[in-house]
């Protein structure tokens, strides 16, 4: 008879047993070298020598001396996400954004309902108000706040309806820096959804409301009393031959934009906003020149080259068509007036079929021209002119139209007819 030796058992080899622990150590590496750098920001806020940041993670200050970010310290109820803003006088409002819990109506069915404790999974609604760069955050409201603009010495917001947070919408504005508030709701409410508020362009002191209901209208207060006037946006828009104030760089709105974070906020020059425009557009060269003579200003069309925007393709794309340039005055009051109707010697002046499809514009580039303005009657006398040069580009030649795939405006600039 022969004899067996017991069977062994087989061990798998070492590699087998190690991977798991080597893949979950890598994916904690990777998921601690992106970090809060990476992390998009939400809402900033610039003052003098610091910047104030929001991202997914908390709270960031920024110097702008040094270029750098250091974790800051909030009140406990701006930990669980909010937003900041900053005035002119240096001091930062900082607020937590309601959230949105969804309540079980029947198996597989939830609505949305409004936030209002803790237990219902958002922070506890409150403003801070912090003065100075180092100064200690301060309590200033509980109001449930989704918006806050500063306009001058007022602090306007945008709030949910109290106690229940019902889809009611509130516009209220401060005066005392957030302690009391004065309600500019109409009585009958709004009857639309605020999507939004700016400084009004027409009435200064005082904001307009950006508000949907089937279409976007425009709400302005003139007095800023519970009396608001109420227009569709494209109206708005084209009686002023002004900027929509609502307007905001995206791909709806043919400006590529790229979306700041921690690593890149400091390298690309975004200031009081989250988002960059990839496209830019800048007015150079000599801005002073004799009555009677040549007006000629270089305007350059930039690209910013942003890395990981993926903006590059799309301009190459974008510039297929036609170009088309403008020059707008600025008035007094802030509203951009058209030099001439189109299609008078002083826009044919300005304007400019172009093929660019033989001349992409590169990545990181920029593409230059001159704009002679001695042909509009403006500038063939003394004076001194804020203007502002504008760009469209696109696949259709006709204006009427309006199908441009980018539109541009340069910063407001003044020229001088000495």
């Amino acid at each position: 008879m022969t004899r067996q030796s017991p069977s062994r058992r087989v061990l798998p080899p070492l590699w087998i047993l190690i991977l798991p622990f080597v893949l979950a150590v890598g994916r904690a590496a990777a998921a601690a070298a992106a970090g809060p750098e990476s992390e998009p920001i939400t809402s900033v806020a610039v003052g003098s020598r610091t910047v104030f940041a929001v991202t997914r993670s908390g709270f960031h200050q920024g110097s702008l001396e040094s270029r750098t970010w250091a974790t800051a310290t909030v009140p406990a109820s701006m930990a669980r996400g909010g937003a900041v803003v900053g005035d002119p006088d240096g001091d930062l409002y900082g607020w937590t954004v309601p959230g949105v819990v969804l309540e079980s109506v029947s198996p597989g069915m939830h609505v949305g309902a409004s936030a209002r404790t803790a237990a219902d999974g958002a922070a506890e609604f409150a403003c801070h108000r912090r003065r100075g760069v180092d100064g200690p955050w301060e309590r200033v409201s509980n109001e449930p706040i989704d918006q806050l603009l500063v306009v001058g010495t007022h602090l306007f917001a945008i709030a949910r309806a109290v106690p229940d947070g019902a889809n009611t919408q509130r516009v209220l504005r401060s005066a005392d820096g957030g302690r009391s508030w004065a309600d500019l709701t109409p009585r009958e409410g709004f009857g639309l959804m605020l999507l939004g508020m700016r400084p009004d362009p027409d009435h200064p002191g005082q904001v307009c409301l950006l508000g949907n209901g089937i279409r976007n209208y425009i709400l302005q207060s003139p007095d800023g009393s519970r009396r608001w006037d109420t227009e569709r946006e494209l109206a708005w828009h084209r009686n002023r031959m002004a900027k929509d104030p609502f307007a905001e760089p995206g791909a709806d709105s043919g400006v590529p934009v790229v979306t700041a974070t921690l690593g890149t906020y400091f390298r690309h020059g975004f200031g009081n906003s989250p988002k960059a425009p990839v496209l830019g557009l800048e007015v150079g060269g000599a801005r002073s020149f004799p009555a009677g003579g040549t007006a000629v200003v270089v305007v350059r069309l930039l690209h910013r080259g942003v890395a990981g925007s993926g903006a590059a393709l799309s301009v190459v794309d974008l510039m297929g068509g036609t170009a088309m340039w403008g020059l707008n005055r600025v008035t007094p009051s802030g509203k951009a007036e058209m030099f001439g109707p189109p299609g008078d010697a002083a826009g044919a002046a300005l304007r400019e079929s172009r093929d660019w499809t033989a001349d992409p514009l590169p990545s990181g580039g920029e593409w230059k021209r001159t704009l002679d303005l001695s042909a509009l009657a403006p500038f063939t006398e003394k004076g001194r002119h804020r203007v502002q040069v504008t760009y469209s580009s696109g696949r259709v030649a006709d204006p009427k139209r309006n199908e441009w795939a980018v539109r541009l405006a340069s910063p407001v600039v003044e020229i001088e007819v000495r």
